[in-house]
């Protein structure tokens, strides 16, 4: 969605055919964007931040079927909501938490955003900063190097159990690019750290790695919680190029 051309910003639409391996263009979006968010909701694609002016254009939305954009407004007057913000689709609705800790959520239905989510309590904790995904209308995110979950009821965050085998598994010096929700099941992708020493960037052999974790939900008179099991852990891809910088991944189905 968008990026940069030549430096500046695009408003270009690449669409990846995974049947036959080809990329096509779709329809542009009305507003030149780079670093957008982008999410899939109820047969739309919405796409939030990234513009040069944010007031004016800090989103817009994609009907797939009539391949037509339309403008989204921001959650917020008062300019509190930029590019720098997270953005997930839980129970049916597009919830933005932004730096500042404010909580929206957007109502496709009804087309207006609702500030201070009722069932959201304590989603801002700084947990929320780090990679997160939607399983099965639980929103699941990595905080100092630990797999948690929110629990709406109770409105706080808990710890995924039974995942010491991932955690020894994986390096200190080690970045997550991202957690996926994968056919039910939680993927996390991660590599290397670029390493600095005297003023100088050194960068070591950057494998890339994947965790495959099923997810065990019980529920119990005290209360839930979620267990994982490893199903796979382990180096997807060796010495990548160290120019390269992996930003994002994305679960592909056909």
């Amino acid at each position: 969605m968008g990026g940069t051309v030549e430096g500046k910003r695009s408003k270009d639409v690449d669409v990846l055919d995974c049947r036959s391996h080809t990329w096509r263009r779709a329809a542009g979006l009305t507003v030149a964007r780079k670093s957008a968010k982008s999410s899939f909701l109820d047969g739309k694609i919405y796409v939030t931040g990234g513009g040069e002016e944010e007031s004016e254009s800090w989103g817009e939305v994609l009907d797939i079927k009539s391949q037509t954009w339309k403008p989204l407004a921001s959650p917020s007057e008062k300019g509190e909501v930029d590019s720098d913000h997270q953005v997930v689709v839980l129970g049916g609705r597009l919830c933005v938490i932004t730096k500042q800790k404010k909580k929206y959520a957007y109502d496709p239905k009804e087309e207006r955003w609702v500030e201070d989510v009722v069932g959201f309590v304590g989603l801002v904790e700084p947990v929320i900063t780090g990679p997160c995904c939607v399983i099965d209308n639980v929103l699941f995110a990595e905080h100092g190097r630990r797999i948690k979950w929110y629990d709406s009821r109770c409105g706080d965050w808990l710890m995924v159990e039974d995942l010491s085998r991932l955690y020894g598994q994986r390096l200190r010096k080690t970045v997550t690019v991202q957690l996926v929700n994968h056919a039910g099941k939680l993927v996390i992708i991660w590599h290397q750290r670029t390493l600095f020493m005297d003023r100088r960037r050194i960068q070591p052999d950057r494998n890339i790695w994947c965790a495959v974790i099923r997810l065990e939900k019980r529920v119990d008179p005290l209360g839930t919680n979620i267990r994982g099991h490893v199903e796979q852990c382990n180096a997807v891809v060796y010495d990548t190029y160290k120019s390269f910088n992996l930003l994002t991944c994305q679960s592909l189905s056909m």
